[in-house]
């Protein structure tokens, strides 16, 4: 998009710097130096579940969940897409929290926002496991790590320009957002578009999420942090099917499947690129999301009558494979 300033964070404009650099000025140099950095990172995620994992039965079940899904495969290794970056990084810094380094911790969930700035909404489970006052030392080293970590791109405009982009991020681009196509349905675009409502109720709801992580230590860091981004993108005027990749990330880690269901039902969005000028199949739109809510719905009954000690429920996901399987042996 040449007419708009990037928004793309230091760590992706470096790791975009080296490949070009590599490429020196050819285009195959350049995408194969990028491709090789993806899959690398790809596979110290699959390495960082794994060892998550180590101690669970079904190890390489679950990582396989990750690893060979079709749109994880589709949108890093072939198309390249920079939320790659944040998700090793992401997970091994929970890692050395839980083992207070805070340090090395704060370095790594910086290298992740600065590579996508989605992991700064992590932040916000910090409180929750340390406590407000053992938090404050962690939150600052990440936060001034990923300040510093912008200077080699300062300019007077900078500010500025990456203000301007996230703006029309937030307030004009639209493709597939739940809240905002309902939104939209319900009270017209003019109220809903540009308007900053989306953005006021996506923020509310995170605070409120917030405050329950707070009042309730337990919570774990996968679910914590699956949650604080899949509000995040529930709110979202744009959700392309690359941005919910970490939260197949992170479910493997927990017993909820719903993410991996969306890899799927996300795919036909893609049918908005099929005509110019482009046009959403809002049909589908409404398809995806009236099933995975309801899959939602039910996965977190089931889970509730497994912990309450109901005999033979069955999971939904195991219900949506054994559909998966009639499908493919018809």
């Amino acid at each position: 998009s040449p007419d708009f300033h990037s928004v793309y964070p230091p760590v992706a404009q470096a790791i975009f710097a080296i490949s070009a650099w590599v490429g020196q000025g050819d285009p195959w140099g350049a995408s194969l130096t990028l491709r090789a950095i993806v899959i690398t990172f790809d596979l110290l995620a699959i390495i960082a579940l794994g060892t998550l994992l180590s101690a669970h039965p079904r190890r390489v079940a679950l990582v396989a969940l990750y690893a060979l899904n079709p749109l994880v495969i589709m949108e890093f290794t072939v198309n390249l897409h920079t939320e790659v970056f944040m998700i090793a990084p992401s997970l091994v810094a929970v890692m050395l929290l839980q083992k207070e380094h805070y340090l090395a911790s704060a370095c790594l969930l910086a290298i992740a926002a600065a590579a996508k700035l989605w992991p700064l909404l992590f932040l916000a489970w910090i409180p929750s496991r340390l406590g407000i006052r053992r938090s404050i030392l962690p939150m600052l080293l990440t936060i001034s790590l990923f300040t510093l970590s912008w200077i080699p791109f300062r300019t007077p405009e900078m500010v500025g320009h990456i203000l301007s982009s996230l703006r029309l991020y937030f307030e004009y681009l639209e493709f597939n957002g739940a809240l905002f196509e309902g939104l939209r349905w319900l009270i017209g675009d003019g109220p809903v578009k540009g308007t900053g409502l989306l953005l006021g109720i996506t923020l509310t709801a995170l605070a409120i999420y917030c405050i329950r992580l707070w009042s309730k230590p337990r919570i774990s860091w996968p679910i914590a942090m699956l949650w604080l981004l899949a509000i995040h993108l529930f709110g979202s005027q744009a959700v392309h099917p690359w941005y919910i990749l970490p939260l197949v990330a992170f479910s493997v880690l927990t017993d909820l499947r719903w993410p991996i269901l969306w890899t799927l039902l996300i795919v036909p969005t893609y049918l908005t690129y099929r005509t110019e000028p482009y046009e959403q199949p809002y049909g589908w739109v409404a398809i995806e999301y009236g099933v995975l809510f309801i899959f939602m719905i039910l996965e977190r009954k089931t889970l509730h009558w497994r912990k309450v000690g109901v005999e033979n429920v069955h999971h939904p996901a195991g219900i949506l494979g054994k559909i998966l399987e009639l499908a493919r042996t018809t």
